[in-house]
């Protein structure tokens, strides 16, 4: 899975906004040098996504543990 958390056209809102999406599986490699790159273009970060959802950072800092 890939994440991105940003604050781009939020407001006032006090959290980053959080897109994720899936990986097909023959993109997630181990080493130094990747066997096979995923281009995924351009994204305009101020438009609303479908199952986007706010993600606050301090609330999930409070809540990890620590080993």
């Amino acid at each position: 899975m890939a994440a991105f958390y940003h604050d781009c056209n939020d407001g006032l809102i006090p959290c980053q906004r959080r897109w994720k999406f899936e990986l097909p599986n023959h993109y997630i490699t181990s080493g130094k040098h990747p066997g096979k790159t995923l281009d995924i273009g351009t994204w305009n970060l101020e438009a609303k996504m479908p199952g986007e959802t706010p993600f606050f950072l301090c609330e999930w800092r409070a809540t990890r543990k620590v080993i």
